[in-house]
């Protein structure tokens, strides 16, 4: 185990930021490698498509699916509860 001192945290910490720094670029790649451009890129999918696999690529990764559905539950309140006192949807 190294020491525990200030610039050895220092030293580490900036080690991983520095990778996570470098593989958000990669994904920024992957999604234009992927991403439909009429001159660069004819046979890309829709922007909007390619954020959204990435995205469920993230949340795989990431292990947390219930947190999203979590989320999408409340956002459906919120949805819900808006249409009632709007009335807008009748």
């Amino acid at each position: 185990m190294s020491e525990l001192t200030r610039e050895n945290l220092f030293n580490r910490a900036k080690n991983v930021f520095t990778e996570v720094i470098t593989l958000e670029q990669d994904v920024d790649a992957l999604i234009n490698e992927f991403t439909f451009d009429e001159e660069e890129n004819p046979n890309g999918m829709d922007k909007k498509e390619v954020r959204a696999i990435v995205k469920a690529a993230e949340v795989y990764a990431r292990n947390n699916v219930e947190k999203v559905e979590e989320k999408i539950a409340r956002e459906q309140e919120f949805l819900d509860l808006y249409r009632d006192l709007s009335g807008e949807y009748d």
